[in-house]
């Protein structure tokens, strides 16, 4: 097993997670889907853009399991390590699913006081309607639908903690594959042959990713950094999948007429080559801002959502909602999301350290013993 490649930081991954962020916040803004541009129609520029952003998930599971395979690398895994990596996950999803359900509850009692409807009732309609089960793992009910992400990575790293406990890793990397094929008719094969059940979880999605990140970080791959592969032919095969996946999910959308989404056949290979490109230049990037990013990747993606949902309300509010259909909004608006979202979250970190040290201090110095 070779040593080198696993326990060092890889820089070129953070790069591909800053990049994979991107993208994510690029999915959920929608860029020019209501507009036409330079005579092309807003809803095709928006496809493409959405395909082509279709790594980044996969990406942060394949990584997120990569990571925990390095812990794996330097010592044996302990129920411990599973339990300081879930406690850290299971906090983070905890304190944004309420904060998206504050927000909610805000836009109710907003929206009661300006339609003059009652207040007690909306409220009791919006938690009625939430199941606890699609609320915690699907994160369905509130405006936090991006946070399924976060449980469904929980539930993959139980999984792998006991498969890797009981030696059982590579029939869990196959078992994961066929989980994928299945899930993949949730998706845009669902034109061919439809399941009727959600497959954008743990089980049919994330398990694949993770496990095989897993895999990768325990497995002999010296030859990876050895192998004089250029950098041209990492740039031609991304462009190749990338290109590719385009036109799958173009063809099972637009003639077979399955459901968008998530993730499809390509996808599998795009983000493999990605990965193999970011093992074989782990220094790729050092020094960037992308890299910087990268490394604080979960703070943009947790708070993202409010500052776009943030971002409309205020439009609605001040009657600037055609804004929203203009090429500079359109152009500018999910790159200042990026940005504003990365800064929102450090400031947050920020006052977070200045509210523990204060709470620290009106709690006095510790005791001295007596002598």
């Amino acid at each position: 097993m070779s040593g080198g490649l696993q326990l060092e930081r890889n820089y070129a991954v953070d790069v591909v997670k800053g990049l994979g962020m991107l993208a994510i916040v690029t999915i959920h803004t929608n860029p020019f889907r209501n507009m036409s541009f330079a005579g092309f129609s807003g809803a095709t520029i928006d496809f493409i853009l959405d395909t082509l952003s279709r790594f980044a998930v996969p990406f942060f599971f394949m990584a997120a399991g990569y990571l925990f395979g390095q812990k794996a690398v330097r010592e044996p895994l302990r129920t411990l390590h599973l339990k300081k990596y879930i406690g850290k996950l299971a906090k983070l999803y905890a304190v944004w699913q309420i904060a998206y359900i504050l927000y909610d509850v805000c836009l109710i009692a907003a929206r009661s006081v300006l339609e003059k409807t009652e207040f007690p009732t909306a409220v009791a309609a919006y938690f009625g309607a939430m199941h606890p089960l699609k609320l915690v793992y699907y994160s369905v009910g509130n405006s936090g639908y991006h946070l399924w992400y976060l449980p469904s990575l929980m539930a993959c790293m139980v999984v792998i903690f006991i498969c890797y406990k009981y030696k059982a890793m590579k029939g869990l990397l196959w078992a994961s594959v066929l989980l994928h094929g299945v899930g993949l008719f949730g998706q845009a094969y669902s034109g061919l042959f439809a399941v009727s059940f959600p497959t954008r979880d743990a089980l049919f999605f994330g398990l694949f990713y993770t496990t095989l990140g897993f895999v990768f970080a325990q497995g002999n791959i010296g030859w990876i950094r050895n192998r004089r592969a250029a950098k041209a032919n990492y740039i031609i095969w991304i462009l190749a999948f990338s290109l590719l996946q385009l036109a799958e999910r173009a063809i099972l959308v637009g003639w077979f007429r399955g459901n968008p989404g998530d993730y499809f056949v390509s996808t599998a290979l795009l983000v493999i080559v990605l990965f193999l490109a970011a093992l074989h230049r782990p220094h790729a990037g050092k020094d960037s801002i992308w890299a910087a990013i990268g490394s604080k990747s979960a703070g943009i993606f947790v708070i993202h959502v409010l500052v776009i949902n943030g971002s409309h309300l205020a439009l609605l509010l001040t009657g600037y909602e055609r804004v929203a259909e203009t090429l500079a909004w359109n152009l500018l608006f999910t790159p200042l999301v990026f940005v504003a979202s990365y800064f929102a979250y450090e400031f947050l970190q920020r006052w977070k350290g200045r509210l523990l040290s204060f709470r620290w201090v009106t709690a006095g110095a510790p005791r001295q013993r007596r002598a």
